[in-house]
């Protein structure tokens, strides 16, 4: 029957199978020439592994140019926007490296949190001048305020003072 036959076809393919064969592209390639069952191929890839380094700092080059630019603020969104619009066609995950390697590093916004947290429990604040702002003498009413600016060095607090007599 059919089976002997496909038994010693079977056999003889798995002795003889030099060749591999890649379906994307279509060639055939022997096996003993295949870079992964060469114990020292990566010696090969000396050359492009430098000419990588070589292209990595380029491209290093060019993002510290558009972070000094952009006053170090620029992480690498916007680092990858600036060098699409400039014609470069870069991967943004390589950016990334590049810029990790070389610990270049954008500023992050923080969560903005709000410092005042009221007291459920308390009562309201009386209102001493009775929604009337206008006041007859200067020096009668005086109303205030205090904010927080975040700044580069910590926190600001600004407290101010308005006469209600000057306000038209």
């Amino acid at each position: 029957m059919a089976l002997p036959y496909l038994r010693e076809k079977l056999t003889r393919r798995s002795c003889t199978a030099p060749l591999t064969t890649t379906p994307s592209i279509g060639r055939q390639t022997p096996r003993h020439q295949d870079f992964h069952n060469r114990p020292y191929a990566w010696r090969e890839g000396e050359a492009a592994r430098q000419a990588r380094r070589a292209a990595d700092d380029a491209l290093a080059h060019e993002i510290t140019v558009l972070h000094i630019a952009s006053r170090r603020t620029y992480g690498v969104p916007r680092i990858h926007a600036e060098l699409r619009r400039l014609g470069h066609r870069v991967n943004r995950k390589r950016i990334a490296r590049v810029m990790r390697e070389r610990d270049i590093r954008g500023v992050t916004r923080r969560k903005h949190r709000s410092l005042t947290r009221p007291d459920v429990k308390a009562r309201p604040a009386p209102d001493l001048i009775g929604r009337k702002f206008h006041a007859e003498r200067p020096g009668i009413k005086l109303v205030g305020d205090i904010t927080y600016l975040p700044t580069a060095e910590g926190w600001l607090y600004l407290a101010c003072w308005l006469d209600l007599r000057a306000v038209p």
